[in-house]
């Protein structure tokens, strides 16, 4: 019993531990509502007697933020031919907007915002758990439709034959600040990736990206891309009521999300402090039919690890099965039963456990080995060899070197199948990379004697020799011989035999847990010595060492002792010692093969009986003995007793599904398109792809970190045209969506495409037009230094190409269009043409530029400068960031500073750090914002000293190796002002990502990356 229970402890110890690994520390115990409110839902089930009162949801706004439409943030601007070269016109003066009231004085301390009179509070009557009706349980986190994101959140689609879906309940409005403004919040967003490319990870780096990040899912409260960020930047930083709120409201956005559900009770879980509370929370979300099966799965498998805890083994195996029956594919209730079959359960139940862990997660090359092994076991010799290739392949793509014993037994299947000349290309290269490796240079004896070639033998059996006496004399040097030597093992000359009785003493005395090691290279090494140079008697110093260490009586001396007087001409002797144990010893009944000789009816007996012994290991280093000396007497290995019931097991498995790890395409498609009406994206706009995986296969795919599909996305970019450039890395998305994708069923997300080194020539060229391609690829892995989809991932190229449209401003209608953007746009239109215009004054007043292109970039400044007393908080923060950042305007930042508005308080932070002011000028902000994001991300700044690079800055404002340079006909600022559209400007982030960062905090630093030339579109 008590060893049951350590194995029960060890095994949900493990399981129990796979939650958000990514929260570096916890916060102050705290009771929680005990179930995690479904979407638009308050819990049915109240929090814990004693538990104090949830916090109250966040004031309503006056009114609900409308979605962001990307149509409306900029309106179109149709690009023109560029002007001739030989004229240089003067662009007319930019209409600029009224100037409204001017902004509070700097000196004037900052505000609280005015919000929304809080909202009226509802009324629910709680009911307890046994008052539940049946079909109501535990309150529902069943995936439901959304269309709150302007992005489009991931949603699960049938394709087809799919069952009718439950009626769809209307989420809750998501609770937002009193002003919005999505254009801000993506630039934020952006802002925040930017740093964490830029910067060394630290506490303090991830603590500044949460908050910018935090301000933008306020910005954009309807945005799940921005959300999914904020969780892992605020877990990383171990703000953990940070990503509890956010994974409440992302839940709201994305109600289908089962890993957010998932990540969210373990969250919960974590601020109970009674066991029994625990329990009751997980039973109450495994009997509700309202929670998605496998996040009821989930929950049984923390039950069983909390029954565990508690010494309750049957409840704990209970809650196992229970997690099965909710979902057959999950992987940590599989690997519990496999361990728990690995221990005690017969061969076909190894097997099932087996197979069940490879219809979960296909990419697991050791469970392929021993599905290969368990078909060997029982005589099955084709199948066998069939797993062991298949298992082998899946090491290579993965770029996992398969344990030494893996090859000894693969190249052992192949001798018993009769390739010879196979099995030694692996025993060659087992014994080269490994000289060590005792049992790769035993079946290397065992395969050169039946080859016959003499001089092969001799010097085989020389290189064993070294082969051993190096492990010998390695663990001699352990043990304290400071006289021990090795060799090389192409040594030519005689090695000397050490003398293992010494050995064994001197270990005995200085290390006795290395006798352990000693022991089987000596009976290696006797073995060595009686069988393959029948030299018996240099043999019996080995053998008494080994007989010392383990005993007379022990199988494996009886054995040799036998041996030895077989090979030294005493049958008598070696009757007496091998018949002792040939019942249960292959090895030494194989000896009594050898005594029967020439009378036909003992040597029938012998010949049975080791016919019985090989039916019972017919695989292996032992197998390849037996059939060495057995394959004289015509016995090849059959199946065995057990082989029906093994391949019953087998039959059950469906024989196609392992093509899924070389032919994902016959299982899920792939498809990566522009968003809706996004395949010309105008300056100022992110470039949003849609990316959309259906199963077509009549299988459950599992999604996950360990699943067929895992969540990991990887986007390589690249631009057409006259000037091609390949953007490896661009971008990272994480999938969003259910555990496991039933069959005929789909899933779709937007993920922002320029994020890295694209988004930065993008914004170098604000007037030039790009051409964009892009890859996107599943299960990325990293094999050789070249990444590459992993088994069961696929790439497929983007589906239409796209067009980034620049601003051309030499044309009047365009300067026209911005100057009415920025007097009478929304918001959002102000954002874009503030950046805009921004980009173009930093074009036109930078160095080379003439007194028009001058005139024209003051006219552009004077506009955004306008722009910064706005009465909308978010475009009067983002010109003055914008204005101060570029100009140097202190009056304008120190305003900033002291802005009533949370969001200008923390541009100013921003741009404080980008220029390389003295941060002194936020420190107060640090210690007494009334807002805690200002107040958090000031203190972050204050840790992480990130100031602006000059050198990187002076990179930005020069035009960088391999960009588009000007077309042609198309001037320059120093050839003729004004009409220069395509020289760069500086980006507007934080800083200039590295090439091949990651651009997704959510992902983990890619490995580098290299463009594949076959798969570019």
């Amino acid at each position: 019993m008590r060893r049951r229970r350590m194995q029960w402890m060890t095994t949900l110890a493990l399981v129990g531990s796979m939650s958000l690994s990514s929260l570096a520390a916890r916060g102050q115990e705290a009771e929680v509502p005990p179930v995690p409110p479904p979407a638009g839902e308050t819990t049915p089930i109240p929090p814990p007697p004693d538990a104090p009162a949830a916090p109250a949801p966040a004031p309503a706004p006056a009114t609900e933020a409308k979605p962001e439409t990307p149509a409306q943030t900029q309106p179109a601007v149709e690009p023109a031919p560029a002007p001739s070269p030989d004229v240089a016109p003067v662009p007319p003066p930019i209409p600029l907007p009224d100037v409204p009231a001017p902004a509070p004085s700097p000196d004037a301390a900052p505000m609280p915002e005015q919000t929304a009179p809080p909202a009226e509070p509802e009324i629910v009557t709680p009911l307890m758990p046994e008052q539940m009706p049946e079909e109501q349980g535990a309150p529902s986190i069943e995936p439901e439709p959304t269309t709150t994101a302007s992005t489009g959140p991931a949603t699960t689609q049938a394709v087809a034959e799919a069952p009718p879906a439950a009626p769809a309940v209307a989420p809750a409005v998501v609770p937002v600040e009193q002003y919005q403004n999505p254009a801000l919040a993506e630039r934020l967003t952006s802002m925040a990736t930017g740093l964490l490319r830029s910067q060394p990870p630290s506490n303090a780096v991830w603590r500044y990206a949460a908050s910018l990040l935090q301000a933008a899912t306020r910005l954009a409260p309807n945005e799940p891309r921005y959300s999914r960020f904020l969780i892992e930047a605020a877990g990383r930083a171990g703000d953990e009521e940070t990503v509890l709120r956010t994974l409440e409201s992302y839940r709201k956005l994305v109600p289908n999300d089962e890993h957010a559900q998932a990540q969210l009770i373990d969250l919960y879980l974590a601020r109970m402090q009674s066991a029994d509370d625990r329990v009751k929370y997980l039973q109450a979300i495994i009997d509700s039919r309202q929670i998605p099966p496998p996040v009821r799965s989930f929950a049984a498998m923390r039950l069983a690890t909390a029954m565990s805890e508690r010494m309750q083994d049957d409840l704990a195996a209970d809650a196992i099965g229970i997690a099965l029956q909710l979902n057959p594919l999950n992987l940590d209730a599989l690997r519990v039963r496999h361990q728990s079959a690995q221990q005690s359960g017969q061969p076909a139940d190894r097997l099932a456990a087996q197979l069940a862990l490879l219809q979960a997660s296909p990419a697991q090359p050791t469970i392929g080995i021993g599905v290969a092994r368990e078909l060997a076991d029982v005589g099955l010799v084709q199948r066998s060899i069939e797993w062991f290739n298949q298992a082998l392949e899946l090491h290579r793509r993965m770029g996992i070197t398969p344990a030494p014993d893996v090859g000894v037994d693969y190249a052992s299947q192949l001798f018993i199948s009769g390739e010879a000349k196979a099995a030694m290309q692996v025993v060659d290269q087992l014994t080269t990379t490994n000289p060590d490796d005792l049992n790769a240079w035993l079946l290397k004896l065992i395969l050169v004697r039946q080859s016959g070639d003499k001089a092969l033998q001799e010097q085989s059996l020389h290189k064993a020799t070294i082969a051993l006496t190096n492990r010998i004399a390695t663990i001699n040097k352990s043990a304290g011989n400071t006289t021990a030597t090795t060799r090389p093992i192409d040594f030519a000359g005689e090695v000397p035999l050490p003398d293992p009785v010494a050995d064994m003493q001197l270990i005995n005395a200085n290390n006795p847990d290395l006798a352990t090691q000693y022991a089987p290279v000596a009976a290696g090494m006797a073995w060595m010595k009686i069988y393959f140079e029948e030299k018996p008697a240099q043999a019996q110093p080995f053998i008494k060492a080994v007989s010392d260490f383990m005993g007379e009586g022990y199988e494996v001396v009886a054995r040799m002792q036998g041996w030895s007087y077989l090979v030294a001409g005493n049958p008598d002797d070696a009757r007496v010692k091998l018949s002792a144990v040939a019942d249960k010893d292959p090895i030494a009944a194989m000896g009594m093969v050898r005594l029967a000789g020439s009378d036909p009816a003992a040597l029938e007996k012998a010949v049975n009986d080791a016919r019985k012994l090989l039916d019972q290991t017919p695989s292996r280093l032992t197998g390849a003995f037996l059939i060495s000396e057995l394959g004289k007497h015509g016995v090849k290995v059959q199946p065995g007793p057990g082989a029906p019931a093994i391949e019953k097991v087998l039959a059950a498995f469906p024989r196609d599904w392992m093509k899924i790890i070389d032919q994902p395409q016959q299982f899920y498609s792939m498809r990566v398109e522009p968003v809706a009406g996004r395949v010309s994206v105008p300056l100022g706009e992110p470039v949003l792809v849609q990316i959309s995986i259906h199963n077509i296969s009549s299988f459950p795919l599992t999604m996950g970190p360990e699943g067929v599909i895992h969540q990991d996305l990887w986007l390589d970019a690249q631009t057409r045209g006259v000037q091609q450039q390949f953007f490896p890395a661009e971008a990272f998305a994480r999938l969003s969506g259910p555990m496991v994708l039933p069959p005929k069923t789909g899933i779709t997300q937007v993920v922002r495409l320029d994020q890295s080194q694209l988004l930065g020539l993008l914004e170098r060229f604000p007037a030039a037009n790009f051409h964009i391609m892009a890859l996107l690829m599943t299960n990325p892995t990293t094999v050789g230094g070249r990444v590459q989809p992993g088994p069961a991932g696929q790439q497929v190229a983007l589906a239409k190409l796209m067009e980034r449209r620049g601003a051309p401003i030499g044309q009047a209608e365009v300067r026209q269009k911005l100057g009415d953007q920025l007097q009478n746009g929304s918001p959002e239109a102000k954002i874009v043409a503030a950046e805009t215009l921004t980009k173009f004054a930093t074009l036109f007043n930078g160095p080379g530029a003439g007194d028009e292109a001058k005139l024209f970039g003051q006219q552009a400044s004077e506009a955004v400068r306008h722009v910064a007393n706005d009465p909308d908080p978010t475009v009067r923060a983002w010109a003055s960031y914008l204005y101060s950042v570029y100009t140097g305007d202190q009056a304008l930042l120190t305003r900033l500073a002291h802005d009533p508005s949370w969001i200008a308080r923390t541009l100013a932070i921003v741009a404080i750090d980008y220029t390389g002011k003295d941060q002194a000028a936020f420190k107060d902000l640090a210690v007494n914002d009334p807002e805690p994001l200002v107040k958090n991300l000031a203190s972050a700044a204050l840790e992480a000293k990130i100031a602006r690079n000059a050198a990187a800055a002076a990179t930005q404002a020069a035009p960088q190796p391999g960009a588009p340079q000007p077309a042609a006909g198309a001037t320059t600022p120093a050839a003729a002002g004004a009409s220069a559209v395509d020289a760069p400007v500086p980006a507007l982030t934080p800083a200039v990502p590295p090439t091949g960062a990651p651009a997704n905090p959510t992902a983990p630093a890619p490995p580098a990356a290299s463009a594949p030339a076959a798969t570019q579109p």
